[in-house]
């Protein structure tokens, strides 16, 4: 099997190799707000190849978010990347777990209880107090809140569609 960015050698359960997911992977991580001024848009943040596996819905919220972002509409864009994790997290289970779930905490409770690495758990369990505060204006969130929302929210998408399906 090889990468569908480079044709190298690609692990198993990724359709990358290493070296194309990290490469994303650190353009989500080191995203900022000139880069988002700058009319950042989806197609510039992921590889070609997960965009294919996001399809429309997916491109028109990324795309949602980053203008939200331009704008300085913090709590906004935060909503917005609260209802990308919420909805990407539903599908992760669904699709690996074969399993669905209503409710974001009870998908978290699920991964917990299936063993998934407590450092994504805490990730996620962050990603659900975030989305809440956001969804129901308990908290006025700022340039740095929203931003460090939507990358974490952004790498959690990267994941899931750089990896092949792994039913559990």
């Amino acid at each position: 099997m090889t990468c569908e960015s480079c044709e190298r050698d690609n692990l198993e359960k990724c359709y990358f190799c290493r070296e194309c997911y990290f490469q994303a992977l650190s353009r989500i991580q080191n995203l900022s707000i000139v880069q988002i001024r700058n009319n950042l848009t989806c197609d510039e943040l992921f590889p070609e190849t997960v965009q294919t596996r996001m399809g429309d819905y997916l491109i028109n919220e990324v795309n949602e978010c980053l203008r939200c972002l331009d704008n300085g509409l913090w709590t906004a864009a935060t909503c917005m990347s609260a209802r990308i994790f919420e909805n990407q997290l539903k599908y992760y289970v669904r699709r690996n777990y074969n399993r669905y779930f209503e409710s974001i905490f009870a998908c978290i409770d699920f991964l917990e209880r299936m063993g998934y690495p407590d450092y994504n758990i805490e990730k996620f369990d962050s990603l659900r107090r975030l989305r809440n505060d956001a969804m129901h204006a308990t908290y006025e969130f700022n340039q740095d809140d929203s931003i460090y929302t939507a990358k974490l929210v952004f790498q959690l998408t990267l994941t899931i569609f750089s990896s092949k399906p792994q039913l559990y």
